[in-house]
């Protein structure tokens, strides 16, 4: 019994690690209507934990108060963890705006094997801060792990996350060759 809860715990740290695009303090966020669609906040992001310059996941608040997030889909989890690989679904949410720069938000993950068996449903929930050239936020939050039934099998703080917005760059043009 006891190489199965570190089995699982294991599983559940793995698990956060691959989901730590976010954070919170557990509050209850709904979608919104009204001033969302001016908040800095809305639009499409890349995500990095610390200070990696390698793109961890991509984050998209729309204006109406609802998210998506992608992580990358698959993982090898360390020896001890009682399944490898993971599979990992996008991940959906809502957020509010909470301030001129500021929004609460909450999205959940779900995690299987590779047979499509739920092995977990990650939630995390947190405060987002939009810095002021509005193209780059920081994160801080927290996170559960549950299984199907839902009992709690991790749960903790995420901090160490940014993001950078997504922009549309130049396309590239090829030279045209003279007639001959």
């Amino acid at each position: 019994m006891q190489r199965s809860s570190l089995s699982i715990s294991v599983f559940a740290l793995v698990v956060v690690g691959l989901v730590v695009l976010a954070g919170g303090s557990g509050l209850n966020v709904v979608a919104q209507e009204g001033e969302a669609d001016t908040h800095p906040i809305v639009g499409t992001w890349q995500v990095f934990l610390g200070d990696s310059p390698v793109v961890h996941g991509l984050l998209t608040h729309a204006a109406d108060g609802t998210m998506t997030a992608t992580d990358p889909v698959t993982t090898i989890a360390p020896p001890g963890s009682p399944v490898s690989p993971l599979f990992l679904s996008s991940a959906h949410g809502v957020w509010e705006a909470t301030g001129p720069d500021s929004a609460v938000y909450m999205y959940q993950q779900i995690n299987s094997d590779a047979e499509g068996n739920m092995l977990a449903l990650v939630t995390i929930s947190g405060v987002r801060e939009v810095n002021a050239d509005g193209q780059s936020f920081t994160t801080t939050g927290a996170y559960t792990v549950a299984d199907p039934n839902g009992n709690v099998l991790d749960a903790g703080p995420v901090s160490g996350v940014r993001g950078e917005r997504m922009a549309i760059e130049p396309v590239a043009t090829p030279e045209s060759t003279p007639a001959s």
